[in-house]
């Protein structure tokens, strides 16, 4: 009876012991588990803000509509000091200080250094389409002439006369490529229009001969010409109504084949004459 008592205390000693080594156990499982936890935690935020920090530089894009008038005006300032080395033959309009965000108005464009250049080279590109210039002289009769020397495209080339005070075509002769003249135009020094207009066969005989009113640039007398050089046609004008009034055509031998004469205001035939070869009327409709 004695010894039954001494025997309990060892077991509820026991049971301690291997409570507070399961508690220990598992205050150690739960510090291992928070640690991984927490570096499972920790690094999740910064996988996801590397996206956020590789997009900020498309922040600005998308929402740089969306800015203020004065900063767009800011951002414009800057980016036109940044881009002033690549614009440097780009003439900068002036800045408009009273209307802050908006377009500035277009501005006409300066006027060539030479204009009168610009006005005989489009002369010469509309009606003479060739190469680039090969020389430009002096007229050494006329200061105030100015002689441009250019090349077409099917190895012609035309002798230009520019009246520099002016600023009109005077005469223009245009050259086959085997150097014989193939046309002279002439022109009124003040209205620009044509006065006369002359074409050669290759042969070098007259082809026509052309003269114009100087102030409506019209024609007023048309002559072609055979390859023998006698008279094929003459076709006159009226110098108001530009009408053909009367039309001549020849014989080979240069005598008169028929005339055909038309109303000045309408330009409806009047009558045609027939001639012989020795003058004669041979009819009339």
């Amino acid at each position: 009876h004695n010894n039954m008592p001494n025997n309990n205390p060892p077991k509820n000693n026991t049971k301690t012991i291997i409570i507070i080594i399961t508690t220990i156990l598992m205050i150690l499982a739960a510090s291992i588990g928070g640690y991984f936890l927490i570096q499972h935690l920790t690094k999740k935020p910064t996988s996801t803000t590397t996206p956020t920090t590789s997009q900020k530089p498309k922040t600005p894009k998308t929402n740089k509509p969306q800015t203020t008038e004065e900063d767009a005006s800011d951002e414009g300032n800057d980016t036109q000091d940044e881009t002033d080395e690549e614009k440097e033959e780009q003439p900068t309009p002036p800045k408009n200080t009273g209307t802050k965000g908006k377009n500035p108005p277009k501005t006409p464009q300066p006027a060539p250094v030479d204009a009168k250049d610009d006005e005989m080279d489009n002369f010469l590109n509309k009606h003479f389409p060739s190469k680039p210039e090969q020389k430009t002289d002096v007229d050494p009769e006329n200061p105030n002439i100015e002689i441009k020397e250019t090349y077409n495209s099917d190895g012609s080339k035309n002798i230009i006369k520019w009246d520099k005070q002016n600023k009109k075509i005077i005469h223009q002769t245009t050259y086959r490529p085997n150097g014989s003249i193939s046309t002279i135009r002439e022109y009124h020094p003040q209205s620009g229009n044509h006065t006369k207009y002359t074409s050669y066969h290759p042969s070098g005989t007259l082809s026509e001969i052309t003269t114009y009113n100087p102030q409506s640039g019209k024609p007023t007398k048309v002559t072609t010409y055979n390859s023998n050089g006698t008279i094929s046609t003459i076709e006159d004008y009226d110098p108001e109504t530009n009408n053909e009034i009367k039309k001549t055509e020849y014989h080979p031998d240069g005598s008169i084949n028929s005339i055909d004469e038309s109303d000045p205001q309408t330009g409806n035939r009047i009558k045609k004459t027939y001639y012989n070869p020795d003058g004669s009327i041979k009819s009339q409709r």
